[in-house]
């Protein structure tokens, strides 16, 4: 049979609760609160050394842009296509503004700077150099790093001359090049409203977005 706890044992029970270390029950109130609300955790990607390049970063997004003169001439190169008309780029190569920017994009992709670190216009082997050459040379580099295009989105902004007709061998030249399938690279124009240098026909710019990945044999 149970025992009824007397008056006494009442009294000393509640007199050893009172008495509990103050620190104590702070303690066990604060683990309580941990346990019920996780910190947050941040993942933060390093280098693996000042020369080592980008860190593994799964997906790496770049912007490019690039901007030239234009006169009076019987051709331009765009996209990596000769397009036959009145005008011509004024540049140390040939002047191709999208691949140029797409190049930038690329490079700053992988944070290795820009088109003008590695193609000065101060380097006479460089004048009037095809740029798709000098695309595949940073795709080239890209490749070094563990990494491969996933896809590109190029714009050009220009009154002159319309790239329409050519924008589907564009996009062909381009994807080989970037070594992925045409469907990945988007080539698209517009003009400028006549506003500023470009509405005045005395320029021409394209931008370029890339997403790049790192390749499967440099995921584990």
């Amino acid at each position: 049979m149970s025992r009824k706890p007397a008056d006494g044992d009442k009294r000393r029970s509640a007199s050893a609760r009172a008495g509990a270390p103050k620190k104590q029950v702070a303690r066990s109130s604060s683990a309580k609160k941990r346990s019920a609300v996780a910190a947050p955790v941040t993942r933060v990607f390093r280098p693996r050394s000042r020369d080592a390049g980008p860190p593994d970063l799964a997906f790496r997004i770049g912007h490019g842009y690039d901007a030239h003169r234009i006169e009076a001439g019987d051709g331009v190169t765009l996209g990596g296509v000769q397009i036959p008309c009145v005008w011509r780029l004024i540049a140390h190569s040939d002047g191709d503004v999208l691949i140029h920017a797409l190049c930038d994009a690329l490079l700053g992709a992988c944070a290795l700077g820009d088109i003008g670190k590695f193609f000065p216009d101060t380097d006479a082997k460089f004048k009037g150099v095809d740029s798709r050459e000098l695309l595949r040379d940073v795709v080239a580099r890209v490749d070094d790093l563990g990494y491969a295009v996933v896809n590109a989105d190029l714009t050009l902004i220009s009154e002159v001359p319309k790239v329409a007709p050519h924008v589907n061998l564009m996009r062909a030249r381009l994807a080989e090049d970037l070594r992925v399938s045409p469907g990945a690279v988007n080539v698209k124009a517009t003009t400028n409203e006549r506003m500023g240098h470009i509405g005045r026909k005395e320029g021409m710019a394209g931008h370029a977005v890339v997403l790049i990945a790192l390749r499967g044999d440099r995921s584990a």
